[in-house]
């Protein structure tokens, strides 16, 4: 593990299209064939399968066709139902919206047999939840549970990529097994554990908020490289939750130019166009152009 990277991919909702952009400079760099192993939490988990199937050009397609209307689907009818009945427990745990949006998008451009059979080890992180509790699930004292992808049937996989993407009062908690579980975030957004404890020593965090640091003190003898926006996920909360083309592109083009910078002070500049490209991006951030 000494040689391979490991890649983590943390959570962050509409922000997830700022990975696609690491990913992008990653590719430059070459370093995409050196990444061994994968871990994601939430929609790092959903960008980890993706990047399980090895093709970018695909993932900026997909990212592409994501908007509001697809993915936060209203559904008033569920807890009106629940109000009728005096449900209580459903109003505090299930979520506003509907993950069928999200289902049918995992649903149709995923490759889950070749997401099993990826020779590239994968991990995403979910919350299980325990017997209802809200002052758990408001203080962040859920357990993580790091499932690994290799190897699962396709139901599984469906299931741990909506799990793990399943916000608390966003969206409902999914089954896995005899235990629901929700976002893995709720538990660890930047999910080194199980790579590190796997003996990789060399990793590429794409972490989403900068004020959730990798604990670097944990992590004394491994090299690593934390790349993130400017802006924190609560500077822009709604932006977690913008999935317009306009902040897709936006975050896509800052993640390219962050990532593209990070490694340019490790590695080698790329030897064909991604140079000129990269500082492109860097010199025109605030312009939303296409990469």
């Amino acid at each position: 593990m000494t040689k391979s990277w490991g890649l983590v991919l943390g959570g962050g909702g509409a922000k997830g299209a700022y990975q696609i952009g690491a990913w992008k400079a990653i590719r430059e760099y070459g370093l995409d064939k050196k990444i061994t192993a994968v871990a994601g939490t939430s929609v790092g988990g959903l960008n980890t399968a993706l990047f399980l199937q090895g093709d970018w050009e695909q993932a900026r397609e997909i990212w592409g066709k994501v908007d509001n209307d697809s993915i936060l689907v209203l559904d008033k009818a569920k807890h009106l139902e629940h109000l009728k009945a005096f449900k209580l427990k459903r109003i505090f745990t299930d979520g506003v919206f509907s993950n069928q949006g999200l289902l049918e998008m995992i649903q149709l451009h995923l490759n889950f047999e070749k997401i099993s059979a990826s020779p590239v080890t994968a991990f995403v992180t979910c919350s299980k939840l325990p017997r209802f509790s809200l002052g758990r699930i408001l203080k962040r004292s859920l357990e993580p549970t790091y499932f690994r992808l290799n190897g699962q049937a396709a139901e599984t996989i469906l299931s741990i990529l909506l799990a793990s993407s399943a916000i608390p009062f966003i969206f409902d908690p999914v089954a896995i097994g005899d235990s629901n579980y929700v976002d893995g975030g709720a538990a660890d957004n930047l999910p080194i554990f199980p790579l590190y404890d796997m003996g990789y020593r060399r990793f590429i965090v794409i972490n989403l908020d900068k004020t959730m640091r990798l604990p670097r003190e944990k992590f004394r003898d491994a090299d690593i490289i934390e790349v993130m926006p400017d802006q924190t996920i609560k500077e822009s909360l709604t932006g977690v939750l913008d999935f317009s083309p306009s902040s897709i592109q936006a975050y896509i083009d800052e993640g390219y130019a962050d990532t593209f910078l990070s490694l340019s002070a490790r590695f080698p500049l790329p030897k064909k166009g991604g140079v000129f490209q990269g500082l492109r991006q860097l010199l025109s951030r605030g312009n939303n152009s296409e990469i």
